[in-house]
């Protein structure tokens, strides 16, 4: 920036809604002008490493196209900005859930679901928002023979399986060929520098590659570096880093060289994952050897970029980096909804023992998931397990802290199990609750 960039989104099916996710890589304020359609403007700003999330549904333009959605954005001030366009209905509708838009993602996913009757996911967070929208007679028609699906989507998100295995089981429970799948969630980078120029030379700057052949404080060795210019999603990953070298390695060097993976912004850099390469790393034929990093989700202004050194006098060079997204974060956070919405039903309709298991699967899943506490203590109480459910409240008071409806609900089950030391500091704990909320509402 400044500057002004049109792009054209063309879809195969309407679109209901949208979101627009800007990511401010500037180390100084900027500001920028969204534009879609012939209506909708917006101006956003940006402090520096600043990310902003638009929902809006977008207009296709010009009449009478159809499926054609038109975007400008105009950056203010000096400085780079990243923008994201997400369209999934899946994703869309589990983001409406997690911000308490109901209506929004009801709206999202019900054509979704019309589109994709006998999938679980679309008709399970589905479901949620219609509990949360007091139709639970339709959330329990979405549930019915669906028992089968729910096992197999508790198999998938609770077990401890290896990257491959799950990805195989996943592929059978969506009906995904593995190898298309995960393909379609990872990017190769090929390093040869023909290959990096005739990428540039397109226009495709989203790498930036270095090779230092210069020598080290020894007289031996070099610096390799690869930057991605994009932002990563923010999600779990793993980078399968392909290196080669020429002539046997030298045995007579403990440490040949280091591999690093680093999160960097404009402010600087942490190493994430890190590989030590010794003589016996690299005994593979034919002078190449494939390492696998782990890399944790990356902050929203974070960037990946992999460091190879070379120690002693094997050169070692980088040809390839395979990033792959772990999508098992995404499925979980579907399946807290999925597993609560069940729960529910079976609660609702005077099936407290099946909801109980449900929903300690949801427990095991993420004990802290506020929706899911509520619906596993009510169904211990409602099963006769009332230690069980006075256990959870036990546990649940940090979780339900600064959430007055729900503390209020925890006071009131806690009169009917009669544990006062337990009560009295939820009451408490409701108490400062409401007290912050006036003291807010106070202020000028």
């Amino acid at each position: 920036g400044p500057g002004r960039v049109s792009r054209v989104l063309r879809t195969a099916r309407d679109l209901i809604g949208l979101e627009v996710e800007v990511i401010s890589l500037a180390p100084r304020p900027l500001g920028l002008e969204i534009i879609q359609g012939p209506w909708y403007r917006r101006q956003v700003h940006l402090p520096p490493g600043g990310r902003v999330v638009q929902y809006l549904a977008p207009t296709a333009w010009p009449w009478p196209k159809q499926r054609v959605y038109p975007f400008t954005f105009q950056v203010q001030g000096q400085g780079q900005v990243f923008v994201r366009l997400v369209s999934d209905p899946l994703l869309l509708g589990r983001r409406c859930l997690e911000r308490g838009q109901w209506q929004r993602a009801a709206a999202i996913l019900e054509p979704m679901q019309a589109r994709h009757p006998r999938a679980l996911l679309p008709r399970a967070l589905l479901a949620a928002a219609y509990l949360e929208l007091g139709r639970a007679r339709e959330a329990a028609a979405l549930f019915e023979g669906q028992e089968s699906a729910l096992e197999q989507l508790a198999a998938l998100v609770l077990g401890g399986s290896t990257w491959e295995t799950w990805l195989a089981q996943f592929g059978r429970f969506g009906g995904f060929y593995p190898d298309l799948l995960q393909n379609a969630l990872s990017r190769d980078i090929r390093l040869g520098e023909d290959r990096v120029q005739a990428e540039q030379a397109q226009g495709h700057d989203s790498l930036n590659y270095s090779r230092q052949t210069a020598a080290s404080a020894n007289g031996q060795g070099g610096e390799q570096r690869l930057r991605l210019r994009d932002p990563w999603p923010a999600r779990r990953a793993r980078a399968r880093v392909t290196l080669s070298w020429q002539g046997p390695p030298s045995e007579k060097t403990e440490l040949l060289g280091i591999l690093e993976a680093a999160a960097y912004t404009t402010q600087g850099w942490r190493v994430v994952a890190q590989k030590m390469l010794t003589p016996r790393h690299l005994k593979k034929e034919p002078d190449q050897a494939s390492f696998d990093l782990r890399l944790p989700a990356p902050q929203a202004v974070e960037r990946w970029q992999f460091v190879l050194r070379s120690f002693g006098q094997t050169a070692l060079k980088l040809e390839q980096v395979k990033l792959t997204l772990d999508p098992r974060d995404d499925l979980s956070r579907i399946a807290r909804w999925a597993f609560w919405a069940q729960g529910a039903v079976m609660l609702a309709q005077g099936r407290p023992g099946p909801a109980v298991q449900v929903l300690g699967w949801l427990k095991r899943l993420q004990p802290d998931f506020v929706p899911g506490i509520v619906s596993h203590t009510k169904a211990l109480f409602a099963d006769g397990q009332k230690k069980a459910a006075k256990k959870s409240l036990q546990r649940a008071l940090d979780a339900l802290a600064g959430k007055p409806w729900h503390l209020q609900w925890a006071v009131d089950m806690l009169k009917k199990m009669g544990d006062k030391k337990l009560l009295l500091q939820y009451q408490q704990s409701l108490e400062n609750s409401r007290n912050k909320v006036r003291n807010s509402a106070t202020r000028p």
